[in-house]
């Protein structure tokens, strides 16, 4: 269950992200060694920045499947006391 709702989250992160490093392009051949450093400086940035929005999107993502896993053992001790009183009655 856990996969079915991680992985397209992951899938939509990896396709946005995709888009938006190849969405603008460069001319890496005409540019200087301080324009290229200062180039792959922003893109490093953008990739942690993309990284960490990740971990935090996967730590939601958790958070809210162990809330959903205490609600489902709630439900699941309801009815099986539900299910003791109709027997016992």
């Amino acid at each position: 269950m856990r996969s079915k709702i991680i992985i397209p989250i992951i899938s939509i992160l990896v396709i946005f992200l995709s888009v938006a490093v190849f969405a603008q392009s460069y001319d890496y051949e005409a540019m200087k060694m301080d324009e290229y450093k200062a180039e792959l400086a922003k893109w490093q940035q953008r990739l942690a920045d993309a990284n960490t929005a990740l971990t935090q999107e996967e730590a939601k993502c958790q958070q809210t499947q162990d809330e959903m896993a205490s609600v489902q053992d709630e439900i699941d001790g309801v009815s099986f006391s539900l299910y003791i009183f109709y027997i016992i009655r």
